[in-house]
């Protein structure tokens, strides 16, 4: 059997133990067992590889992520993402 457990934060130490039922009635609690999730994905050293007058080029490094969106635009509000 398998169960899903969802909504769990990154970097976090859980603590289960399962409990049952057998069909005579009688009660069964295992002991307890902890897990901690993998760490929250990083992306670290954002630089500007290349610099054009039309476009550029941005390096980084990624650890524990599929997709990675850079937000940019010509103010703090940045406006497009790529």
């Amino acid at each position: 059997m398998r169960i899903n457990i969802l909504n769990l934060s990154p970097g976090t130490t859980y603590y289960y133990k399962t409990k049952w039922t057998d069909e005579d009635g009688n009660l069964g609690t295992s002991k307890e067992f902890k897990f901690t999730t993998l760490p929250a994905p990083k992306v670290t050293d954002p630089k500007p590889k290349y610099l054009g007058i039309d476009r550029a080029t941005i390096e980084y490094t990624v650890k524990g992520a599929s997709k990675v969106r850079i937000y940019y635009g010509l103010s703090a509000s940045f406006g497009f993402n790529t």
